[in-house]
């Protein structure tokens, strides 16, 4: 009877492996712009315009959002995670805080998918990256490139809320963003320069008063949100 049991077992799992290999994530999430047209796999895009903040920061947003196309593999629902590759950075750091949780890439180097931070989305999300330059020794910032391939990743959860068990089907979409600040790159710094700080908020969402060491999301009274990284 022991031994009827396990075989059932072992033939439930396989059963499972084999339709769970079966389902192909490719295009289950995609990357779009933020008119929701949608990047091919492999797209690579420029990025050039430049935002001066209110510290005189200076960012290269990627303008990108992510889709969901498919939304569960026979009921269950799909989850998705993201990697980076850096693989040129010429000063500054990319930082990026999707799906759930923010991140500094300050080296050229991959960076594997953040599993506590991977979630089920709706709708259309803001990929929420850009491109930091570096600041000189005059407080100016640094003209030069960076580039990054993020790549999306689609997960079923065979655990609990509580408890995930994420089971990783493959990457769903990738694309390459190529980074640029130079001298004729600059907008919206007029905007920017008369505008207020209303909230800064740390990397984890949290609501403080003054900056803090590390990541600052800082939302100004013009509506845009700005990313200082304070050493």
């Amino acid at each position: 009877m022991k031994k009827i049991f396990t075989l059932c077992l072992a033939l439930f799992c396989a059963v499972a492996t084999f339709a769970q290999d079966e389902f192909n994530p490719k295009g289950s999430f995609v990357f779009t712009d933020k008119d929701g047209n949608v990047y091919e796999d492999g797209a690579v895009i420029t990025c050039a315009d430049a935002e001066e903040d209110d510290f005189g920061f200076v960012q290269v947003n990627s303008g990108l959002y992510v889709k969901q196309v498919v939304a569960d593999v026979e009921g269950s629902p799909l989850y998705v995670g993201m990697g980076v590759d850096v693989s040129n950075l010429e000063n500054g750091a990319v930082q990026y805080c999707f799906p759930g949780t923010c991140h500094i890439a300050s080296k050229v180097g991959k960076y594997d998918v953040d599993k506590t931070a991977i979630k089920i989305i709706k709708g259309g999300e803001s990929l929420q990256t850009e491109w930091v330059a570096n600041m000189d020794d005059d407080d100016v910032a640094m003209y030069g490139q960076a580039t990054a391939t993020f790549t999306l990743y689609a997960y079923e959860n065979f655990g609990s809320e509580q408890k995930p068990d994420f089971y990783e089907h493959g990457a769903a979409s990738s694309i390459t963003v190529n980074f640029i600040y130079s001298a004729t790159a600059i907008n919206g710094v007029a905007d920017n320069a008369k505008a207020s700080v209303d909230a800064i908020y740390t990397a984890d969402g949290t609501r403080v008063q003054n900056m803090q060491k590390g990541l600052n999301i800082v939302k100004l009274s013009n509506g845009k949100t700005v990313k200082i990284v304070k050493k």
